[in-house]
């Protein structure tokens, strides 16, 4: 049975007032995403959010496959993508305001493209931090660098699987130091060492690379500093007995010098000391070669 012209007519009105109407709800302003260390937060500005109280749909995809809305209710301007951090994926993102059956044109029109993989074509490449560096110099040895492999820090996350222990795939960086010299350097262990042997005391580095096609950044310039010098030994002829100090003699020897009118179990008894004090004659002093003594 052919429908009447009135009544084709009143279907598509019908429809046009059903449909979601973009043109009286504004759109989402000022779309940003920060996305480092597999931590990803959108954010977006609204002119009228006080008024109209707009809820957001945010459709998140993998370029070319089905979009993926995520909801997000009045009055937050945020969400969290961190869930879309794979170095194998392009990303594209967009905000859509929706006021009860009305909806705001998706902002920004095109969407923004994101993604972790280092060579990707998309708006913004995401990076991680390279976790803290220790830098030392010794004299005979050159600049001595040490730091957790990123997959220490970042594996667990990545993977989101707290229980299994990451994959140590081979971290590819390369040091630059004072004066734009450069080394490469490969790591699979939990801990990566470089040693740059023409390095001065003075130098600073940065150290940058990728690992699981990602980009690996220093976030700052890392200086050396001289190496701790080893802990001197105890002497007898090199200790200053005119100097504070403590004094302790095993309690067999108080005991037998009639120092305490009682017995004590404890094997060793210490007291503190001033200048030119002493519990032990001279002649004592120099049989006792491993008298524990300290400064305060």
């Amino acid at each position: 049975m052919a429908l009447s012209m009135e009544c084709k007519t009143c279907i598509f009105l019908f429809s046009l007032l059903l449909r979601p109407r973009s043109a009286f709800v504004p759109s989402a302003t000022n779309i940003s995403l920060d996305c480092h260390n597999f931590i990803n937060i959108l954010r977006w500005d609204y002119s009228d959010h006080e008024t109209l109280k707009p809820n957001f749909e945010v459709t998140v995809k993998k370029l070319e496959s089905t979009p993926k809305p995520i909801r997000v209710d009045y009055p937050n301007l945020q969400c969290d993508l961190s869930a879309f951090s794979s170095p194998d994926n392009d990303y594209s993102v967009a905000v859509t305001a929706v006021v009860g059956l009305n909806e705001s044109l998706p902002a920004p029109p095109n969407g923004l493209t994101f993604s972790y993989f280092h060579s990707s074509p998309s708006e913004q490449l995401c990076s991680l931090d390279l976790p803290p560096v220790n830098v030392t110099f010794q004299p005979d040895v050159g600049i001595m660098i040490s730091f957790s492999h990123p997959a220490v820090l970042y594996g667990q996350r990545r993977l989101n699987k707290p229980k299994r222990k990451a994959k140590m795939s081979e971290f590819n960086y390369e040091v630059v130091v004072t004066g734009d010299q450069k080394y490469g350097g490969k790591c699979k262990m939990d801990v990566c060492e470089k040693v740059i042997p023409a390095g001065l005391q003075q130098d600073c580095v940065r150290i940058d690379g990728y690992w699981n096609k990602t980009t690996v950044l220093s976030t700052q310039d890392y200086c050396a500093r001289a190496a701790p010098a080893p802990a001197p030994e105890w002497s007898k002829d090199s200790w200053d007995w005119e100097r504070p100090h403590v004094e302790c003699l095993p309690g067999s020897v108080h005991r037998a010098w009639g120092m305490f009118r009682r017995s004590t179990p404890n094997p060793w008894v210490c007291f503190h000391l001033q200048e030119s004090q002493s519990l032990l004659p001279n002649t004592l002093r120099s049989v006792l070669p491993s008298l524990p003594s300290v400064l305060p």
